[in-house]
């Protein structure tokens, strides 16, 4: 998701969302994922506590991404997030504006932003929220993405 070979033409790229445990995590990496995410939305069904998985996490191996899922954070709390040094990137899921977007990319901060898409109207118009990473997540109503 993040890092060289995102964009690579002929370059499929896999990213395992929701991961809750080592055991999993290195699994993942095993079967050949490129990147890996943790959700860390205390009211998410996967909710992983950071400083708890912090020491697996940072153990992973350097070529895997690993990306931090957050939902409506502070700007504050994204950068501190992001600046950890074993998180590759940011998946936004909530509604933050695009402008929020603009100041993570000028802060130097690898993202993605999840827009819900319940059907081909949702897609029209989408303003530009600072990244060329868009995850296109099922539209549910009243729950964030990795409900699924």
């Amino acid at each position: 998701m993040f890092g060289g070979e995102t964009g690579k033409p002929g370059r499929l790229r896999i990213k395992i969302c929701g991961i809750t445990n080592a055991a999993d995590a290195e699994a993942a990496v095993e079967l050949g994922a490129d990147a890996l995410g943790f959700n860390f939305y205390s009211r998410s069904k996967r909710y992983l506590e950071l400083e708890t998985a912090a020491d697996w996490i940072a153990q992973l191996p350097p070529e895997v991404s690993r990306v931090a899922v957050l939902v409506n954070p502070t700007f504050e709390e994204a950068l501190a997030v992001a600046r950890r040094p074993f998180i590759t990137g940011l998946q936004l899921h909530g509604a933050e504006p695009a402008d929020f977007g603009a100041y993570l990319s000028r802060a130097g901060v690898q993202f993605a932003k999840a827009v819900p898409v319940a059907d081909w109207d949702s897609l029209a118009g989408l303003p530009f929220y600072g990244t060329n990473l868009l995850v296109l997540d099922s539209a549910s109503a009243g729950a964030f993405g990795g409900s699924g």
